[in-house]
């Protein structure tokens, strides 16, 4: 018996981040559970938070198309969790959602820190461009410095 994507709750955030708890628990040998609980959390990007964050990482001028939301997911696991024993493990962990997990992402902070890191993953990855190479290309570009004033007849 799996129950894949069995939604458990939805919860709208301070600072406009949707949280949003999925069950994917399943049995796995016997009587034993795999209890998974995954937490999504949908981060809409306002064009405030786009270009403050764009211009802190120099990455205004890049005329780079404006995001509409990022999503940041995580998991919490149980392994061999007896049947009986199963409700009380998967309450434990949503409460441990609601104390640590709620607290972190509401922070007013961290809509813009999952911006940057976003960012910072595809100018890594090689999918946006960065500042070095935009100082690279620019001085491929230029012609040579003059440093005729260096040297006197």
């Amino acid at each position: 018996m799996t129950q894949d994507n069995l939604l458990l709750f939805t919860q709208k955030l301070e600072n406009s981040v949707t949280l949003n708890l999925f069950d994917h628990s399943r049995l796995t040998a016997g009587d034993r559970w795999y209890v998974e609980l995954k937490c999504i959390a949908i981060v809409p990007i306002t064009e405030t938070l786009w270009h403050e964050t764009t211009n802190k990482l120099g990455l205004a001028e890049k005329n780079i198309p404006m995001m509409e939301e990022l999503t940041h997911s995580m998991k919490m696991t149980r392994h061999f969790v007896d049947e009986k024993e199963k409700p009380a493990v998967q309450q434990e962990m949503i409460d441990q959602v609601h104390s640590t997990i709620t607290s972190y992402l509401a922070k007013p902070s961290f809509p813009e820190k999952l911006l940057q890191l976003e960012l910072n993953n595809l100018v890594k990855q090689g999918l946006l461009p960065s500042n070095d190479q935009e100082t690279v290309d620019q001085a491929d570009d230029e012609e040579p410095v003059d440093f005729s004033h260096c040297f006197r007849d």
